[in-house]
């Protein structure tokens, strides 16, 4: 892995991030907020998993971006949940 490699790799995860923050917000307001946290963090567990099983670098940037994509709602929707 190169340099610029192992750079796009670390902040690829804010593309998935910042791209599911505003969907995910609006999915905690209809959902009840403690099911849609737990079910987002088993998901998020077997995001971090299926790390393990990268074996290039295309596979570990898609891994990457879903990491982000799991990991956006749990930030708001904690705030959420204990505001509510």
């Amino acid at each position: 892995m190169t340099g610029t490699q192992f750079n796009l790799s670390i902040s690829i995860l804010f593309v998935g991030y910042l791209t599911m923050q505003l969907p995910s917000n609006l999915l905690i307001t209809r959902m009840r907020p403690s099911l849609y946290l737990g079910i987002t963090m088993l998901v998020w567990g077997g995001v971090c998993a299926a790390t393990a099983a990268v074996q290039n670098f295309a596979q570990l940037l898609v891994v990457r971006i879903f990491l982000g994509v799991t990991e956006a709602p749990f930030f708001p929707g904690a705030i959420f949940l204990m505001s509510s």
